[in-house]
């Protein structure tokens, strides 16, 4: 009752942490707050910009999220991977659409190796870490993929969450 009454005193309020859950709630408004989450118009545009351009040389986008930054030392590194491992399980994600053409854009928190995902299978987010975009470009172009692949993560999950896109 008392949360209450001070949520209800307030005409905005923000509730956060793990343990603060109402999935029904969720569920029942997903709509609208996909609406309310949507990035900027000038950072979507970008995006949308940039995901029509991969589409005409794809049948599936397949948006990455290479989280390395904290997650080198985040719980003894136990989400942590290499660029070269990202490269390889992204690889055998993507021979599993037989007979597709399948794209990957890589949306990274540390700057990438070029040289590595030199492949035309492979795109850098526009708001990569180290480019010249913004990082709320890289949440709206992960939102539009067809699949969002990642590790444990807000981020991507958010993102799937706001382009109802399968994680």
């Amino acid at each position: 009752p008392d949360n209450l009454q001070m949520l209800n005193d307030h005409s905005v309020s923000v509730i956060a942490g793990w343990n603060v859950r109402a999935w029904h709630l969720i569920q029942k408004h997903r709509e609208e707050i996909r609406s309310l989450l949507q990035p900027g118009e000038n950072h979507l545009e970008v995006a949308q910009q940039f995901i029509s351009s991969l589409r005409t040389n794809f049948d599936v986008l397949v948006g990455a999220l290479v989280r390395q930054g904290d997650y080198q030392n985040w719980q003894n590194g136990r989400y942590y991977y290499e660029s070269h491992q990202y490269h390889e399980l992204l690889t055998r994600f993507c021979n599993q659409f037989e007979d597709m053409d399948v794209g990957v854009i890589i949306a990274s928190d540390q700057p990438q190796s070029y040289e590595l995902f030199d492949s035309d299978q492979f795109a850098f987010a526009t708001g990569i870490a180290g480019g010249d975009g913004h990082y709320l470009e890289s949440f709206a172009e992960l939102s539009l993929c067809d699949i969002v692949v990642s590790p444990p993560s807000t981020f991507s999950t958010l993102a799937a969450f706001v382009g109802d896109t399968p994680i």
